[in-house]
């Protein structure tokens, strides 16, 4: 069951690493503007931003314009999932764990 919110917690953080990375070396807020389709500009409702789920739910497409979203989306939540998976399966839940990347 821990794996479970370990992956989840995972894909979270891999979906705002994404947002980082995209935004910071524009020199944009990491906060504002609310996240949006990168064609029409609609701002994304909560239940469109759940990593993973929104995108296969969707089927890869803007709810608004239809606009093909890219794999990398998914592909970098399920990444980042499967890495913080892989780090509590090898270090648990401990104060270490969270610094043992180096370790891999």
């Amino acid at each position: 069951m821990i794996g479970i919110f370990v992956f989840l917690a995972g894909i979270t953080m891999g979906s705002f690493f994404h947002l980082v990375g995209e935004r910071l070396p524009l020199k944009r807020s990491i906060l504002f503007p609310r996240s949006h389709c990168t064609a029409c500009k609609q701002p994304l409702s909560l239940h469109e931003m759940i990593p993973l789920v929104s995108y296969a739910l969707l089927r890869g497409t803007c709810k608004h314009c239809g606009t093909r979203l890219p794999m990398l989306y998914p592909l970098i939540e399920l990444l980042s999932g499967s890495l913080f998976l892989l780090m509590y399966r090898i270090a648990g839940i401990s104060f270490e764990g969270l610094f043992s990347c180096d370790s891999l």
